[in-house]
Formats: structure tokens, sequence, C-alpha cells
């Protein structure tokens, strides 16, 4: 399996349940992570939880509210 520690990666669905517990484990390896969602709420908190779990300082952790079915504007957002 290849490393995940420096990689970047987007998880949609990453404000809760399996896609939050995924940033988590990747961020505590070493991962940049980007997560998106529909609540800014509930990404701000997954943002907070995910933080608990960095593994250098050069890690990039971020959220994203767009809409995914909008191809356009989620171009855009990334």
């Amino acid at each position: 399996m290849k490393a995940i520690d420096g990689s970047l990666v987007l998880i949609t669905g990453g404000s809760s349940g399996i896609g939050l517990a995924l940033a988590e484990q990747l961020f505590a390896q070493g991962a940049s992570v980007v997560i998106l969602a529909r609540d800014q709420q509930r990404l701000d908190a997954a943002v907070a939880k995910i933080e608990k779990q960095r593994h250098r300082q050069t890690q990039k952790l971020g959220a994203l509210s767009p809409d995914v079915t909008d191809e356009p504007a989620l171009r855009q957002a990334l």
C-alpha cells in the first residue's frame, strides 16, 4: 500500500460518519485533507475535531461547501 504521508486527500461527506472518520485517520497519518459537505457549521466542527490529529505543522486542512452536483461550481471551489 502506498504511504499516505504528504498526500492531498479530498473527501466528500467529510463532516460526519465514515467521511469524518476517514479524514481523521488520514490526517493522523500525515496527509493534507480537504473535506466537503453541505452544512458549514458541521464542517467547522469537523475541522476542529480533525485538527486534533495533526501529524506535522506543514499539513493543510480545509473545508468546502460546494454543490457537488454542479460541476462548474465544484471546479471553481477546488
